[in-house]
C-alpha cells in the first residue's frame, strides 16, 4: 500500500533507514520525517521527505525477498507497460510515487471497484501487460526468470498437507486431485502462457486524477507476480470488482480460450486452499473454494479439466 493514514513517526536508528537511503544513492542527511505506512508480507513501507517533495519507500528484509518485485518493475518498464513512477531502485528496496500528494495519481477508493470506467481502464492495462508478457516470455533471456506460477507450489506433498489441515485426508475425490494434478499441470503450461499479477484489490490500485482526460489506472505491490495463463490473471480481477465493472472489463478486455477456464478451476480452488491453511487464521475468501471442494463440483470440474488436458498434452 502507497498511502494511508500515518502512524506516528519513528526513531530512524532502530529500522536502519540511513542503511537503506545509502544503499539507494540517498544522502541520509537530507531525508526528513520518515513515517511508517504498513508492515507487513516481510516489507515494511514508509513515506520519508527529501527537499520538498514526499516519497514512498518500499523495503524488504532481504533481496531474496525483493527480487520478483525488484524485476517486475524493471521488467514492465522496459516493456512500457505502465507502472507507478520509480525514483530509486536498490537490491532490496524501491523509491516510489506518494500516491497521497501525487498530481498525477490517487488510491483508489472502495466506490471505485463497481465503475464501469475502472473495469474498462483495468482491462486495458491487464491487456497490453498479458500482450506485452507473452511476448517476453516467448523470446530468449540470457538469465533466468524470476517469476514462477502458483501452480508450481501443487504438489503431492504439499497436496496432503492441505487434506490433512482441512480434515479430508482419505477423501476419494481429494484423491483424484492428487492423481489428476501433473497431467492438468502440464495441460496449463501448453495454454497461453503470460505474465500474471496475482494480487488484485483495490488497495494495490492507482487512478488517475480528474476526469478531464481518459482515465487510467495501474497496478503496484508486484511481490506475487508470476506466470501463468491470461485467464487466471483476469478472474482474480473480476472476483475483486462490483458488477458493473466486471461486465465492462470483459467486454474491454475480449474473449479467452475457454480452455483455459476449464483448466484454471481445480487448480485456481486447491492453488488458493493450500495458501489459506497456512495462514494464522483460515480467510473468509477461501470458504466458497472449500464449499467447492466438499461437494460434487470438485469432482465435476476435475473431469472436465482431465478430459481438456488430454487432448493438449
Amino acid at each position: 500500500m502507497i498511502s494511508g493514514v500515518d502512524p506516528p513517526g519513528v526513531d530512524r536508528r532502530d529500522l536502519r533507514f540511513d542503511e537503506v537511503y545509502r544503499e539507494l544513492g540517498i544522502d541520509p542527511e537530507q531525508v526528513k520525517g520518515e513515517v511508517i505506512i504498513s508492515e507487513r508480507h516481510g516489507h515494511r513501507i514508509w513515506r520519508m521527505r527529501l527537499g520538498n517533495r514526499s516519497f514512498v519507500v518500499k523495503c524488504f528484509a532481504d533481496e531474496i525477498s525483493a527480487t520478483a518485485e525488484t524485476a517486475a518493475y524493471r521488467i514492465l518498464r522496459q516493456l512500457g507497460i505502465r507502472t507507478l513512477p520509480v525514483y530509486g531502485m536498490s537490491e532490496r528496496a524501491l523509491v516510489l510515487e506518494d500516491l497521497s500528494v501525487s498530481p498525477r495519481w490517487r488510491l483508489a477508493c472502495e466506490e471505485d471497484i463497481d465503475r464501469p470506467k475502472i473495469g474498462a481502464a483495468l482491462a486495458a492495462w491487464y491487456r497490453l501487460f498479458h500482450r506485452r508478457g507473452s511476448e517476453f516470455l516467448g523470446t530468449s533471456r540470457p538469465e533466468p526468470l524470476v517469476f514462477r506460477r502458483e501452480s508450481e507450489a501443487l504438489t503431492a506433498e504439499t497436496m496432503h498437507e492441505t487434506a490433512r489441515a482441512l480434515g479430508l485426508a482419505g477423501d476419494p475425490v481429494w484423491k483424484t486431485a492428487i492423481g489428476a494434478l501433473e497431467l492438468l499441470k502440464a495441460a496449463e503450461s501448453k495454454l497461453s502462457t503470460t505474465f500474471n499479477y496475482n494480487d488484485f484489490h483495490w488497495t494495490n490500485l492507482a487512478v488517475s486524477r480528474g476526469e478531464s482526460e481518459q482515465l487510467q489506472v495501474t497496478v503496484f505491490d508486484f511481490h506475487l507476480i508470476g506466470i501463468g495463463m491470461r485467464y487466471s490473471d483476469c478472474r482474480n480481477v473480476i472476483s475483486s470488482l462490483g458488477p458493473r465493472a466486471a461486465d465492462a472489463f470483459r467486454a474491454e478486455y475480449g474473449p479467452v480460450d475457454p480452455r483455459e477456464v476449464i483448466i484454471d478451476r481445480p487448480l485456481s480452488a486447491l492453488h488458493s486452499l493450500s495458501v489459506a491453511v497456512r495462514l494464522p487464521r483460515f480467510p473468509t475468501w477461501a470458504h466458497c473454494e472449500l464449499e467447492f471442494v466438499k461437494s460434487a463440483a470438485l469432482l465435476r470440474s476435475l473431469e472436465e479439466a482431465m478430459d481438456v488436458a488430454k487432448t493438449l498434452v
